[in-house]
């Protein structure tokens, strides 16, 4: 079993509102030929649960998450309910866009196994 995890691609997801009108993952599209393909790309359109904000919440660099998330900018995961998480939790990031959850057409790609985070193609990872 441990051989076949080794051997799994990365995970890297887009969190976007608009996957199909998105210039982050045109770029990684773009940049894909020179990018190892030993990672699985997951789009996601709707707001993160409440185990995944928690996990993003301690990524680095946490201003990206705070860009795009309001609320972490004054407040915490931690005071975030977990009801209001599973309410949200099943949202499209375009139907809660602009309001205190989703900043308008903020968009970024997590390395879940790095705990890195982007919104451009500066340290996407390589390889």
């Amino acid at each position: 079993m441990f051989k076949s995890l080794q051997n799994a691609p990365r995970v890297i997801s887009v969190f976007t509102k608009t996957p199909t009108n998105s210039a982050l993952l045109n770029s990684i599209t773009a940049a894909s030929n020179k990018l190892s393909k030993n990672y699985q790309l997951e789009i996601h359109t709707k707001f993160p649960t409440y185990d995944q904000l928690q996990f993003l919440n301690n990524c680095k660099p946490h201003s990206i998450l705070q860009s795009a998330i309001p609320f972490l900018k004054t407040s915490s995961v931690a005071n975030f309910s977990k009801d209001e998480a599973k309410l949200l939790s099943s949202k499209e990031l375009q139907d809660i866009a602009d309001k205190k959850y989703w900043f308008g057409n903020k968009e970024f790609w997590v390395d879940w196994e790095n705990q890195k985070l982007g919104d451009n193609m500066t340290n996407f990872p390589k390889a």
